[in-house]
């Protein structure tokens, strides 16, 4: 077997309280995803609403074992 990095870039779109939840939920999985960065913002649409959502970006990468076709 070998080890190998995958990245992800993960995009959610929801209210304030949804999105600290997931990123809550996101802590339970911090030994199999490695968050390099995180972007947040009002999402443009609603930017001049009392309540906007949020729009947020995770960029990350997981590492998963293959099974290698090649024997040492």
């Amino acid at each position: 077997f070998i080890l190998q990095e995958i990245p992800i870039e993960i995009k959610v779109l929801g209210y304030y309280p949804n999105i600290i939840n997931f990123v809550q939920k996101l802590e339970n999985y911090q030994r199999k995803i490695v968050i390099e960065g995180i972007e947040a913002r009002d999402y443009n649409k609603e930017a001049d609403q009392p309540k906007p959502r949020v729009e947020m970006k995770i960029n990350a990468h997981v590492f998963v074992f293959k099974k290698s076709d090649k024997m040492p």
